[in-house]
């Protein structure tokens, strides 16, 4: 997942420490009435994009401007086995499925859940355009994440625009729309400052 940042400079530590403080005081709140009742996990693709539709989803955007030329930014951001190098809320990356990075390869992921448990999430690149533009969704029982990272060139190499949205899928969600929102300006900051230095090697 991620236009306007706040703390960019938040440490892991103090984001579990939200997660779980958000966690704990919301579980036992009443769902609200605008929120869908899907508690299971869609059965297929075009289930998942009603649940997708009918939800509360929090979103963020952000650009950052890097040397490298738009086919090395793309590369360096499509190998998902590489997003904890910029994105510390992430552990343990690997390849589930396909073989490159083509459209249909998973890859899993381990993430501090709201509970500040580790998680897993199973990432899917649903569109490889290289060298401008992919889009990946990754899920599990709790959310699913949905990211659209464009490249543009430039004079002096290239902009990366990130677009990412948020959606909590159980039937008695640990959050608020409210609260998902205000979180979510933090796990997109963390991830913000990571691709900050990691496209500007």
């Amino acid at each position: 997942p991620v236009a306007t940042r706040v703390s960019r400079q938040r440490h892991l530590a103090e984001l579990s420490v939200q997660y779980t403080i958000l966690a704990s005081q919301t579980s036992k709140q009443r769902r609200p009435e605008h929120v869908s009742q899907v508690a299971r996990q869609p059965a297929n693709k075009s289930e998942a994009a009603i649940v997708w539709q009918s939800r509360q989803m929090a979103t963020q955007q952000f650009d950052i401007t890097s040397p490298l030329a738009p086919d090395a930014a793309f590369d360096r951001l499509v190998n998902l086995t590489r997003v904890n190098e910029w994105d510390r809320g992430v552990t343990n990356p690997r390849q589930i499925h396909g073989s490159g990075h083509e459209v249909g390869s998973r890859y899993e992921v381990t993430v501090v859940g709201f509970d500040g448990k580790p998680a897993p999430v199973v990432y899917e690149l649903l569109e490889v355009d290289r060298p401008v533009r992919f889009v990946m969704e990754g899920t599990n029982a709790i959310f699913c994440a949905h990211d659209v990272i464009t490249i543009a060139p430039t004079d002096t190499g290239c902009t990366v625009t990130y677009s990412a949205g948020l959606k909590l899928l159980e039937e008695d969600p640990p959050l608020t729309p409210a609260q998902l929102d205000n979180l979510f300006v933090k796990v997109a900051a963390v991830a913000e400052g990571g691709l900050r230095s990691y496209l500007n090697p």
